[in-house]
């Protein structure tokens, strides 16, 4: 873990828990908005156990709840 941690970190300039959580929410972002999905089912998909906590990091990430998103980007 340690390993993989540090070189993550020379890598990437950031940790793993941060470049993973980026992960995610970047597929999530694509996921509202090229499917029709719930958002309960997107944060499932993309590996976070409940939708709260989903929730809760995409705002972080991006300002605004998933919903928010959706709707601020459907056509």
């Amino acid at each position: 873990d340690f390993c993989l941690s540090r070189g993550l970190g020379d890598v990437y300039k950031r940790q793993v828990f941060t470049y993973l959580s980026n992960l995610r929410i970047q597929k999530a972002k694509e996921m509202i908005l090229t499917t029709s999905l719930f958002i309960n089912d997107i944060a499932l998909n993309v590996g976070y156990e409940s939708e709260r906590a989903f929730t809760k990091t995409f705002s972080k990430y991006e300002g605004v709840t998933p919903k928010q998103f959706r709707k601020n980007n459907s056509v």
